[in-house]
Order: C-alpha cells, then sequence, then structure tokens
C-alpha cells in the first residue's frame, strides 16, 4: 500500500493502514461471539458479508471510490503473460 501511493498521499495512506490495524481487536470480538453461538465456518461467513456490506456502504456515501480503477494501482494489474 504504501509502495503504491504518492509521495504526498503516504501520510494519509499510513493512517487508514492503522486505523484498521486499530480496529482488528473489536472485530475479533464479534468473530469470536458469532463462532461461540454456531462454529467457525458461519462465524468467518457473517465477517465477510458485514465486511462486504460496509464497503459497499463506504462506496455509496463516498463517490469518488467508485472512481477508482485498477490502473491507480500498476503492482495489481496483471497481464496476459503476468505482471506487467
Amino acid at each position: 500500500m504504501m509502495t503504491t501511493s504518492a509521495p504526498e498521499m503516504r501520510g494519509r495512506a499510513m493512517g487508514i493502514m492503522s486505523m484498521a490495524i486499530g480496529t482488528l481487536p473489536f472485530g475479533m470480538i464479534g468473530l469470536g461471539l458469532v463462532a461461540q453461538a454456531t462454529s467457525l465456518a458461519p462465524a468467518v461467513m457473517v465477517r465477510v458479508l458485514a465486511g462486504v456490506a460496509a464497503l459497499g456502504a463506504w462506496a455509496l456515501v463516498y463517490p469518488e471510490v467508485r472512481a477508482l480503477r485498477m490502473f491507480a494501482f500498476p503492482i495489481l494489474r496483471i497481464g496476459p503473460i503476468g505482471r506487467t
């Protein structure tokens, strides 16, 4: 993430990464509660669906996220014979 960010945006990228790492314990509490009530597989599925729903809500609230394309992240672009 840091290598694909523009130099002037690396501080913001680091802030987002730190925020994501800092919220992990809250997600693990929810995962543990659901796993204890059911089992691990449904708990992981619930967490994945919650993450996809949160990402969808974020894209609706911030329309500029929808404008992002793969060309913004050249390291992730894959051509017909591997990475381009």
